[in-house]
């Protein structure tokens, strides 16, 4: 959340790190079959968010972004998959998945504003929407793990 750019690169790592464990969390078992549907929307999504982003990063000569962008963007695109995936998922009740899919949905928001106000186009309010989803979608992370146990 420091506007330092010599933290970005260690924040994105941490940042991935935590998506990781989101992936790893909700998927204890492979996903059903069903819930693969999902992928596509997914991982269109990430692709065209992605796409937008590295033509910002071209033309403000951030190619050395690329990669950890890139790397940063399939993971989280596959822990939104995961968490959407609970959906499908017999042992996850229908409240607790849904607040997997909002939490994960709202990260992927923040991370996706984030990086177009960072490396596409500034917009009015950036840092007040960036942290209003990003916490937000925490607290439904942090509500579907709760009502888990």
């Amino acid at each position: 959340m420091l506007r330092k750019e010599r933290f970005f690169i260690p924040g994105l790592g941490a940042f991935l790190l935590a998506h990781v464990c989101y992936v790893i969390g909700f998927n204890s078992t492979l996903p059903p079959s069903l819930s693969f549907l999902i992928l596509i929307p997914v991982a269109g999504t990430g692709a065209l968010l992605f796409r937008g982003l590295a033509q910002g990063l071209r033309k403000r000569k951030q190619e050395k972004m690329l990669t950890p962008v890139a790397v940063y963007s399939v993971v989280l695109s596959g822990m939104v998959f995961s968490a959407w995936a609970t959906l499908f998922r017999p042992d996850w009740g229908a409240l607790r998945a849904l607040f997997a899919v909002m939490g994960a949905s709202l990260f992927f928001i923040s991370d996706a504003m984030l990086a177009w106000d960072r490396f596409v186009r500034s917009f009015p309010r950036a840092r007040l929407w960036v942290h209003m989803t990003y916490h937000v979608g925490q607290i439904g992370l942090a509500a579907s793990l709760v009502l888990g146990a």
